[in-house]
This record gives C-alpha cells, structure tokens and sequence, in this order.
C-alpha cells in the first residue's frame, strides 16, 4: 500500500460523481493537500463550501 495520496484523482471522481465546475476541482485538490498536511483551517472548508454548485434535484433532495 503506497504511503501518497492522489489528491487529483480524489478530486476527479468526486467531480465524476457530483458534476462540479474545474474551480472546485483545484479548490478540493489544494483543501485535500492542506488537510493531510494538518494546514487546513475552518475558513478553507468554508470556501470550499461556498463553491459548490447543486442541482435543482440535489437541493430538491436536501
């Protein structure tokens, strides 16, 4: 088991799954990168957060 992260290919499947636009993509890949390192702070999940973009049926479903 290797001991490196892919954070790309994190980041591609979770845009496979939930159809985010590439500035959320690099946004998840740097927040991934900073988490595993412990840089992570509340205001880059907030960020994060905020550039997440939901369908009509995902927020229907929420």
């Amino acid at each position: 088991m290797s001991d490196k992260f892919s954070y790309e290919e994190v980041a591609t499947e979770v845009l496979k799954e939930y159809e985010q636009e590439d500035t959320f993509k690099e946004r998840f890949v740097g927040f991934c990168q900073n988490a595993m390192e412990g840089k992570a702070e509340d205001d880059d999940l907030e960020r994060l957060i905020t550039n997440i973009k939901l369908s009509e049926e995902d927020i229907d479903e929420a």
